[in-house]
């Protein structure tokens, strides 16, 4: 995001030079043999900044000192002589480059992406929650294992002990004292595979964690399960929101829409309007220069550009165009495998419902969806509404369906305000069924 800004910030730019230039011999025979010299010492500063409505303006300030003299045939010396401007300069787009559409393309590219990557971030740190009980409790066990091995050692060497004297008085044969040392030599061999096993998984919780000092596995430690407080109602919400496929799926989908849409608009004409402004002074001396600003100058430019180069920009569309519908395709195909494994859980006879009121490109929340606005296009208002019905109409209870005072508290998010649930619901484009618009629910006989 960030790096998607920067061309919105602030430019201060600085230059300073030098500049000599010695010409021999003129246009006329007098000064045929003269060499002239110029010099000059100049330095400029300008303040600039480009907006993402696609405005820009700059504002500068240049002091400059020359000095020119001649040696040989008329040879003279013109006096030093400083010269001052300050200047201002305003361009403003008037055609594809109009607006914040054109030029918050990247940001907003940008935004996207976030959720998914801090989606992703806690994933990965759940995984690695996951990874570090599942390794911890590992090692409790084989640490319990050993004590069982150590146990089982004991009693392999107090029989071989046994055998053997029970053969030196003669009440046991030589195979049963060859069997219990044999039984001894597997329960080391066993032992020993165990607690290599054993420091091996101690070396890879230390790797884990980060830890480079031995570690030791306390074997008495119980684990406490956290509530998981499911609600069904709002199970399907809960669904989508922590599917990072999902996620994924749907900003590389708004990605794609935002390129093809700035693809296309480099195949128009371009056209902007620049005013530039300026004051120009000369004088003998620095100050006098820089106060003494006399000489006015402006200028209104209308410029026109033609997209002359149009092949690459044509593939480039294209391409756009193809990775769109690959983004399409894909987003459909996650959704219907996210939807399926719900279903999977509360029965398939609420396919219909799900495709025909929330999911499906036709629907009614989708519809909804386009209907509230472009400023809140993207919060998903009629999928977020017909979602809470749905799981209020089908939670299994005895009671079937909400009010609108529920289905605000339960499809209102920090990024959305409750009026706009109920103005989704007000919306006849998605079907609720129920005798008032006071109580609402969704039935499967009518999908």
């Amino acid at each position: 995001v960030d790096l998607a800004l920067a061309p919105f910030d602030t430019v201060l730019q600085v230059t300073s030079g030098l500049n000599s230039t010695e010409r021999s011999g003129a246009s006329s025979l007098a000064t045929s043999s003269s060499i002239s010299t110029s010099k000059s010492l100049y330095y400029s500063v300008e303040l600039g900044e480009r907006f993402p409505s696609g405005d820009a303006f700059s504002v500068s300030h240049e002091l400059g000192r020359s000095e020119i003299s001649q040696v040989g045939a008329g040879a003279q010396t013109i006096p030093k002589s400083y010269t001052g401007s300050a200047g201002f300069r305003w361009t403003h787009p008037l055609g594809r480059g109009l607006g914040r559409t054109a030029n918050w393309v990247e940001v907003r590219q940008a935004l996207n992406r976030r959720p998914y990557e801090k989606l992703q971030l806690d994933e990965t740190t759940r995984e690695l929650r996951y990874q570090t009980f599942v390794m911890y409790y590992t090692l409790v066990s084989q640490r319990q294992a050993l004590e069982v091995r150590r146990t089982n050692l004991e009693a392999a060497i107090q029989l071989l002990e046994r055998n053997y004297e029970r053969h030196k008085v003669g009440l046991s044969i030589r195979a049963d004292v060859l069997q219990a040392e044999n039984n001894v030599l597997t329960q080391k061999d066993r032992m020993v595979d165990d607690q290599r096993t054993y420091l091996d998984l101690l070396d890879d919780l230390g790797l884990l964690l980060g830890v480079a000092q031995p570690l030791d596995i306390a074997a008495g430690v119980e684990i406490s399960l956290a509530e998981l407080g499911i609600n069904p109602e709002e199970a399907w919400p809960r669904v989508r929101a922590a599917s990072a496929a999902l996620k994924d799926a749907e900003s590389t989908l708004h990605n794609a829409e935002l390129s093809v849409g700035y693809l296309s608009s480099e195949l128009r004409p371009d056209l902007s309007l620049t005013l530039d402004y300026g004051r120009q002074g000369e004088a003998g001396t620095a100050g006098s220069a820089m106060r003494n600003l006399d000489d006015e100058s402006y200028s209104l430019s209308l410029i026109y550009t033609l997209p002359w180069s149009k092949r690459a920009r044509k593939a480039r569309l294209e391409q756009g165009k193809q990775d769109l519908k690959t983004a399409q395709a894909n987003f459909e195909k996650v959704n219907q495998e996210l939807r399926q494994e719900l279903i999977k859980h509360i029965g398939p006879e609420f396919n219909g419902i799900i495709s025909n009121d929330i999911t499906s490109r036709d629907s009614g929340s989708q519809k909804v969806n386009a209907s509230v606005g472009n400023a809140y296009r993207g919060l998903n208002i009629g999928t977020r509404t017909a979602t809470t019905i749905f799981m209020y109409s089908f939670s299994g209870g005895q009671e079937h369906g909400t009010t609108l005072g529920e289905i605000k508290r339960s499809a209102t998010t920090l990024q959305n305000p409750s009026p706009l649930v109920a103005e989704a619901i007000e919306v006849k484009q998605i079907i609720f069924f129920g005798d008032t618009m006071a109580y609402m629910y969704m039935d499967t006989l009518h999908t």
